[in-house]
């Protein structure tokens, strides 16, 4: 029954807002072979990177404009991403129908996708530290209507604070002077 429930609610919840976890994967790359402090550079999928050494879950490597670090060696393929794959395969797609839509013979080998430019690495890793950035200016003005409301409830019971301060400091300066009079008699 509970898992009726359960999966009611999730058809019904799905049906409204549809959302999928992405495969954009963002990966740190560090000064150090310890991967510690804060990574140099943020490198997003399809990064190309040449491999200069291997170590123990680790591996040193250099991009396109020569900068050099150490990342996760899970996260070094020699295959490339899906995501990759796919626009290749579009591309080639988009070839064929413009080919069958011309009536050009297929050619006997299709040739290989060329290799990204230098500059266009560098515009692609320009792009990834700036989505990087922006994902991260993002989550900090997420934050932001949390923080107001913080500082308005703060606000509000420094506020009754201070009301209780003044309401106890009347109460005891009568209290104060019930007790002298009190002594008095």
């Amino acid at each position: 029954m509970k898992g009726l429930l359960t999966a009611l609610l999730l058809l019904v919840l799905g049906a409204a807002d549809a959302a999928h976890v992405t495969d954009k994967l963002v990966v740190g790359l560090y000064a150090d072979q310890k991967l510690s402090g804060k990574p140099r550079q943020l490198l997003t999928s399809g990064t190309p990177v040449e491999v200069l050494k291997r170590g123990k879950g680790v591996v040193q490597v250099r991009l396109a404009d020569d900068t050099r670090g150490w990342m996760e060696a899970r996260y070094v393929s020699e295959e490339k991403p899906a995501a990759m794959k796919l626009l290749e395969a579009q591309a080639e797609l988009r070839r064929l129908r413009a080919r069958l839509k011309t009536g050009a013979a297929p050619q006997a080998e299709p040739t290989p996708p060329a290799l990204p430019s230098i500059e266009d690495a560098r515009a692609a890793e320009a792009l990834a530290r700036a989505q990087a950035r922006i994902k991260t200016l993002q989550a900090e003005l997420a934050e932001l209507p949390a923080l107001r409301e913080a500082a308005e409830e703060r606000d509000e019971l420094k506020g009754r604070l201070q009301e209780l301060r003044r309401l106890l400091g009347v109460q005891l300066r009568s209290e104060d002077a019930a007790d002298k009079t009190e002594t008095s008699f």
